[in-house]
């Protein structure tokens, strides 16, 4: 079902911000991975989340390398932050 939710203008850099509407009802997060597809017959684009390949589970970080963690993903800079954190513990 589709449904007008707001409409919005592209900024100077073709940039176009959702509602925080749109955001609390999908549960979108900071640096949420979309895949982008055009629909030629009826002029329209369509922004799907990428919950596949979010990012860092922890930063949501999506341009370094994703250690898998269970089923999700975390980024080197997070899983050395957690290395740091296990070994300041370890020494206590």
């Amino acid at each position: 079902m589709q449904r007008q939710i707001a409409k919005r203008k592209l900024d100077e850099l073709n940039r176009l911000v959702l509602p925080k509407e749109v955001n609390a009802s999908l549960n979108l997060k900071e640096k949420t991975v979309f895949n982008i597809y055009l629909d030629d017959d009826a002029g329209s684009i369509i922004l799907i989340p990428d919950h596949e390949n979010a990012g860092c589970i922890l930063c949501g970080d999506t341009g370094s390398e994703l250690l898998e963690l269970g089923k999700q993903e975390i980024c080197i800079n997070c899983a050395k932050k957690i290395n740091h954190l296990m070994e300041q513990t370890a020494t206590k």
